[in-house]
């Protein structure tokens, strides 16, 4: 006998509120806007300008600016005294279990430019601070003796097993869309809150996320200011919701110290420093950005592959990848003995740097090329070779040294870009290296002049660049396209190669082979990517694992043929339209829900047919499992369930009597909104478990409800099962 049952109502909608699932698509459609506009001029060795930093390790003069940026600040402060109490703003999350509690925190939202002063400590007033900084905005923020301490960990998610804390902070310290000048003044501290898996001390919690450009240095007046997080797990977090053509964010270090032991810097992509010091575990990138550190120290374990360095010192070093100059010389730290004693160094190969001396004993540490190196003191140079055998330099007595002037332009436009010193007789070995143009190099003479180029006079050497071009296919289509030309509008696209997406509009930067679909705009102005057949749908799964904010537009019924497109998505935020049409013969095995793991969006409109999704033992807990998904924190719509089937294996890392949390037809864990959904002939295969449960313990028809089941249907075989159901 079938019958269908009404799933009963949960909360009420409007107990909801912002933390229960993220589905501004303003807010999705600035990031992306900001990640396609990045860096989408080109700028080459011919173009610098007196204020531009790039990927060449060039050090402008910075001291106007900063004089500017410094006489404004004292100018229109607005003041937040973290000690006011009316400044706190409490609301009701809530978490993954369907507790809900009490979040207190103060908002600071900065969205017009200015100079913004925050002072004071939270620690009496019982609010977590939160800073944001709106695309597009101008900000001087000055950290005047601050003392932060941020407590609050919430259950967005299943615990990883028995005995596990995988409680999470709900946002970072600050959130930088635009541009911040953050001025440090005296000593700051601000405290993240920590948990304790298996009863050890983890880090957790961000202090920056980066999606603009944050520039630190100390106050005026200040001689050793500083900032220090404590417990911490990212210090800047630029990286966004997967992998991108770039990373997000440029990050300038001029002054001050920044001190986050156990913290990362992570994702930007573009960091320079000029002075200051940095102390933090690590920094690491998986982009093809470029770094620049001339100056300062920084202690810290490096993960990234484009390092160009100058005079930058620090315990830790450059350990991982190797270490590059601008001319594409291999580079180590080393030292040079036998110099004049406490004393100022000019250049290094042509190279002006600004905070490096010789120490007591006349020696000189810091990143020599592996070949020949040139170092001006006082007016003076000396030649020092690298010897391959020992690792070490010697000091070359007594040698001949030309002047090679390379300049960019010509007439009132000439500018001196390098002046090098080379043996007489010897060639200048390699030009700059650029990896998106290539250089001409010509005398003023208009003789040809290349790496094998003999010096036996001095010199001024002419330099034009030009673009590379690139392989680009798009969807089997190949031509060449010039480093910087925007991808086609329109259109979203896929690498396999590298993992990501790239949007209409984003510069070409290398060699690609992409897949692409379609963008169409609602009637709301609202952006989707256009789903049309299996190889759409599995390309736009490949995208949403790079970006889970790109919105689905389904245009007609998709049999999947038993693909697992699905496989790994953890996270979407995006709106899925389905139109009233069908995916049908779907698998996934390694997320527990057909569709993703957590919702944090909206899906509607659609019906899933004969999908399948398994959860497995991990530890002491059997993860929620659904057919949409396992946990919903967003909302599911006019959307139908029908001849599914969900699994609960065991493996090698389930541990005996481990638990099971919930299953549903729709979802296993719903804190958001179901509404309007059907579900009938699915099935839950639990054979595997390894001691039998009580299935109205853990079956459930939609949803075990913590949130909101509206107006939804599910279809049951026998009375038994409907009760257990109900329940």
């Amino acid at each position: 006998m079938k019958n269908i049952l009404r799933a009963g109502k949960g909360d009420k909608e409007s107990m909801r509120n912002q933390f229960f699932y993220n589905n501004n698509q303003t807010q999705a459609k600035k990031i992306r806007k900001n990640l396609k506009q990045k860096w989408t001029k080109a700028v080459c060795i011919g173009t610098l300008s007196a204020t531009m930093l790039t990927g060449v390790p060039v050090i402008p003069p910075i001291s106007a600016y900063t004089q500017e940026v410094c006489a404004a600040v004292s100018e229109n402060t607005k003041t937040f005294d973290l000690s006011d109490s009316s400044l706190v703003t409490t609301k009701t999350i809530t978490e993954f279990y369907g507790n809900k509690t009490e979040a207190s925190y103060i908002d600071i939202a900065i969205t017009e430019d200015g100079t913004y002063t925050i002072t004071g400590s939270n620690k009496t007033v019982n609010g977590d601070v939160h800073i944001s900084v709106e695309k597009g905005v101008k900000a001087n923020i000055v950290l005047d003796n601050v003392e932060v301490e941020n407590t609050g960990l919430y259950q967005m998610d299943m615990a990883g097993g028995v005995g596990s804390d995988s409680r999470e902070t709900l946002f970072p310290f600050m959130d930088i869309e635009g541009n911040v000048n953050l001025y440090l003044k005296g000593n700051n501290t601000i405290t993240m809150p920590q948990t304790m898996p298996d009863g050890t001390a983890k880090n957790v919690g961000t202090v920056f996320q980066l999606y603009g450009q944050l520039t630190v240095r100390q106050a005026e007046g200040e001689s050793a200011a500083s900032l220090t997080a404590d417990n911490a797990n990212c210090l800047i977090n630029a990286g966004c919701y997967g992998k991108y053509e770039y990373s997000n964010g440029t990050f300038l270090m001029e002054s001050g110290e920044l001190t986050a032991s156990g913290a990362s810097i992570y994702g930007v992509d573009r960091f320079f420093m000029t002075e200051g010091t940095i102390t933090c575990d690590a920094v690491s990138t998986e982009t093809k950005s470029q770094y620049c550190f001339m100056g300062g120290e920084i202690n810290a374990v490096f993960k990234i592959p484009n390092v160009r360095v100058g005079e930058v010192k620090g315990t830790s070093g450059l350990n991982s990848g190797k270490v590059f100059d601008d001319c594409g010389y291999e580079m180590a730290k080393m030292s040079a003995d036998g110099l004049t004693a406490e004393t100022k160094v000019s250049s290094i190969n042509g190279c002006p740097v600004y905070f490096t001396e010789t120490a007591e004993d006349g020696s000189l540490k810091a990143y020599f090329r592996r070949g020949s190196n040139v170092i001006e003191i006082e007016n003076t140079f000396y030649l020092y070779e690298y010897d391959w055998s020992s690792g070490m330099l010697y000091s070359v007595q007594n040698q001949d040294l030309c002047d090679v002037q390379f300049v960019t332009g010509e007439g009132e436009n000439e500018t001196t870009y390098r002046n090098i010193k080379v043996k007489k007789g010897a060639a200048v070995g390699k030009l700059f290296n650029d990896v998106h143009y290539t250089y001409t190099y010509k005398t003023d003479q208009g003789e040809d002049f290349s790496e094998s180029t003999v010096v036996d006079k001095d010199l001024k050497v002419v330099m034009t660049s030009s673009a590379r071009t690139y392989n680009v296919k798009i969807d089997g289509v190949s031509q060449s396209m010039a480093y910087g030309t925007p991808l086609p509008e329109g259109k979203i696209y896929y690498s396999a190669r590298n993992q990501c997406c790239y949007y209409g509009g984003s510069p070409v930067a290398e060699d690609m082979d992409l897949t692409s679909l379609e963008l169409i705009t609602d009637s709301e102005g609202v952006e989707y990517a256009e789903i049309s057949s299996k190889e759409d749908l599995e390309t736009f799964y490949n995208i949403i694992k790079s970006d889970d904010r790109v919105n689905g537009w389904l245009t007609q019924d998709i049999d999947v043929e038993n693909g697992q497109f699905s496989n790994n998505l953890q996270t979407y935020r995006g709106i899925f339209e389905g139109n009233g049409h069908t995916i049908s013969n779907m698998s996934n095995k390694m997320s527990a829900g057909g569709f993703c793991r957590t919702l944090k969006g909206t899906v509607r409109n659609v019906c899933f047919k004969n999908i399948s999704a398994s959860t497995y033992g991990v530890g002491g807990s059997y993860g929620a499992a659904g057919v949409v998904c396992s946990i919903n924190r967003g909302r599911i719509q006019n959307s139908q369930v029908v001849d599914s089937e969900l699994a609960v294996i065991r493996n090698a890392w389930t541990e005996p009597g481990a638990a099971v949390e919930p299953i549903g037809t729709v979802a296993g864990i719903n804190v958001g909104v179901i509404k309007d959904c059907y579900a009938a002939q699915n099935r839950v295969d639990t054979s595997q478990l390894l001691e039998e449960e009580d299935r109205s313990k853990i079956l459930y028809p939609i949803a075990k409800n913590y949130g909101v089941i509206e107006n939804c249907y599910y279809e049951t075989e026998t009375e038994q099962e409907a009760e257990a159901s109900d329940e």
